[in-house]
């Protein structure tokens, strides 16, 4: 798993993140947690994503599991938009971290 902030790492990850990409937010935190968070909101990158509708948690894990599990990429910002990020990791590290908004 790979956390950085480097502002010409996240500038990549947008142009790599597909239009229709989902949004996701850190697992296991309660609302109030997430807005404390700098960290907490992002968005997955994931080309197979963006050609089709994505219908549950479920579904988003079977997509990934598809995937090359070291690909899952998450790009992100808090909810003040100033701290930018990109997470990297395998589908079962995203499973612990992230789920579907």
């Amino acid at each position: 798993m790979k956390w950085t902030e480097n502002r010409q790492e996240f500038n990549e990850a947008v142009l790599d993140t597909p239009f229709s990409a989902p949004a996701v937010k850190r697992r296991d935190l309660t609302f109030q947690q997430l807005m404390e968070n700098d960290q907490s909101h992002g968005i997955l990158i994931s080309p197979a994503i963006a050609r089709q509708t994505l219908k549950s948690q479920g579904h988003l894990n079977k997509i990934i599991k598809e995937m090359n599990p070291a690909t899952v990429t998450v790009r992100g910002h808090g909810w003040s938009f100033e701290k930018k990020f990109v997470w990297t990791g395998t589908a079962a590290e995203f499973n612990e971290t992230w789920e579907c908004d």
